[in-house]
């Protein structure tokens, strides 16, 4: 019993070290939370400072909710996901005021964006988000992440869900 009598670490600096050596990037781009609500929060919080923020559709009902609950502007992009071939064909009006949000793999459909149709992205937005709660059920050979490329854009945020697995 008293090894629960203490709350965790504040700032997590054990397990900064070693998701930093885990992912070889540095533990300061490392924001543990108690759920990938918090951390979308703190994403949507940062796109309402854009002008406007584009939103791949269908997608995760939390995104409308924390978007509009902030008061951010949405524009709805449509993803057709029927093809054998898929892309992403966002073409921000304003690159600097505009952010996205995109889930990889894709939910609802589980379509698995290449890391050549996302990183595009990384150059035509202020702000990327990118979700990543199911990239693990991909063999890792398979997965598409973009977290070795955190340190070439900061503009970059990606939120990971250890809900699934861990």
């Amino acid at each position: 019993m008293t090894a629960i009598a203490h709350y965790p670490a504040r700032h997590y600096l054990r397990l900064r070290l070693a998701l930093g050596q885990l992912h070889n990037i540095s533990p300061d781009w490392i924001v543990p939370s108690n759920g990938a609500s918090e951390l979308l929060t703190g994403a949507v919080r940062e796109l309402v400072n854009l002008k406007l923020t584009y939103l791949i559709v269908p997608g995760f009902w939390d995104y409308w909710r924390a978007l509009q609950g902030f008061g951010a502007k949405v524009k709805s992009c449509p993803f057709s996901w029927k093809r054998k071939t898929f892309f992403l064909n966002l073409d921000p009006v304003n690159p600097q005021l505009s952010g996205v949000i995109i889930n990889n793999p894709h939910n609802p459909t589980g379509k698995l964006f290449h890391r050549d149709i996302l990183l595009p992205l990384l150059e035509k937005f202020a702000l990327v988000v990118v979700y990543k709660s199911f990239m693990d059920f991909f063999p890792p050979h398979e997965q598409q992440s973009l977290i070795p490329m955190m340190g070439d854009y900061p503009n970059l945020v990606i939120i990971r869900l250890l809900t699934k697995f861990g």
